[in-house]
């Protein structure tokens, strides 16, 4: 196998072949087939055994007995209550709560923002807050304000309170795309003309389209960003930002000694959250363990696999991808996308890389081969 080019360059390649999963065979049967057929295996799995006498019939119900209590919530409702009560109350918690998160998380992040003393106030202790997952809170909101609604309220307002709508502030610069009306009285503009902070962006500006599997000159052929001014359109595609993560968790706007104004050093900030055998990763007993590179090298830091330099900005020049995603040499080999492998070790193939990532006992032979 050859040495995959890695050129950065904005040339549109062919898009690869999909492979086939019947050895160049036409598939008679459609996936949909499959799928059906799995749910009415277990279907029939759950009748059976619900039937059986290995299961007590409390513990895992038949589905007539199940059906039977559905329409009879539905008709009578719960302890006395009709079911459209509860789903109102459900919805009185959520709505509340939000709505409380909206009315003071805008007022601080836009405080946090336009002040440098509030923001070196306020972002350190809601950095500290972030990661601890909300459920962790429940004992506390069920001791401070009891089992009635005040608690499951503060509950959800804390949840929501964390910089609502905070990452469209960043994003609507730090992206590629078009306003929703283009052009606007005759002109074309490239920002999100009329929104402010405090608004919502989706509803001014739409994010630039691509199609999976082909490389144009804003993304490679996984979606990943090609050029520069694109971290907005990586991140939202990151398991980060669904978890809640965002851009000012790393970077601090009014501007730090660090590159790329971290709050931390690049090679520190990631283990603000995570860490060796922590819930987020890595699930290592240490980093060494994780990278398999020599402690204080290039190629034992986050950034160097996770955030590879492929965006290309001038020249060449490029800038970190912020999928945070691991690409691997065989992607590179069907989609054309430059790997951190291949980026570091310049004098070795896909083969070779994928070779190495095989032989680490705690990878997927399956995940970084294909």
């Amino acid at each position: 196998m050859s040495t995959v080019d890695l050129d950065l360059s904005t040339t549109t390649p062919q898009a690869p072949p999909p492979a086939s999963r019947a050895s160049g065979a036409e598939r008679r049967v459609p996936d949909v087939a499959y799928s059906v057929a799995a749910v009415l295996l277990l279907l029939g799995l759950w009748f059976a055994l619900s039937r059986s006498s290995f299961i007590k019939p409390g513990y895992l119900p038949t589905p007539e007995e199940l059906w039977s209590t559905f329409v009879e919530l539905v008709k009578n409702g719960y302890q006395g209550k009709p079911l459209t009560e509860h789903i109102g109350i459900s919805l009185f918690r959520t709505l509340s709560g939000f709505a409380l998160g909206v009315v003071f998380g805008v007022p601080v992040g836009l405080l946090a923002g336009y002040s440098r003393r509030a923001g070196a106030m306020i972002s350190p202790i809601m950095a500290f807050i972030r990661p601890i997952p909300p459920i962790a809170f429940i004992p506390m909101a069920v001791l401070y304000f009891g089992l009635g609604e005040t608690g499951k309220i503060v509950l959800i307002f804390f949840v929501s309170f964390n910089y609502v709508q905070a990452n469209d502030v960043c994003i609507q610069c730090h992206s590629q795309g078009q306003p929703l009306k283009n052009p606007i009285q005759g002109k074309y503009y490239d920002w999100p003309v009329g929104f402010d902070v405090g608004k919502n962006l989706v509803d001014f500006w739409k994010l630039e389209e691509h199609k999976l599997g082909e490389q144009s000159f804003t993304h490679f052929a996984d979606g990943t960003a090609h050029k520069n001014r694109m971290q907005g359109n990586d991140f939202v595609q990151s398991l980060m930002y669904t978890r809640g993560v965002t851009c000012f968790s790393c970077h601090d706007v009014h501007g730090t000694k660090n590159d790329a104004i971290l709050w931390k050093p690049a090679a520190n900030i990631c283990f603000d959250c995570h860490g060796p055998n922590t819930p987020n990763g890595p699930h290592a007993p240490t980093i060494e363990a994780h990278t398999h590179h020599k402690p204080g090298s290039t190629g034992s830091e986050c950034i160097a696999c996770h955030m590879p330099k492929i965006a290309q900005t001038i020249g060449d020049v490029n800038v970190r991808a912020h999928t945070f995603r691991f690409i691997t040499p065989s992607e590179s080999e069907a989609l054309k996308i430059p790997n951190a492998c291949n980026l570091c070790h310049k004098d070795k193939t896909t083969a070779w890389a994928t070779g190495a990532l095989r032989s680490w006992q705690d990878r997927s032979p399956w995940r970084v081969g294909q």
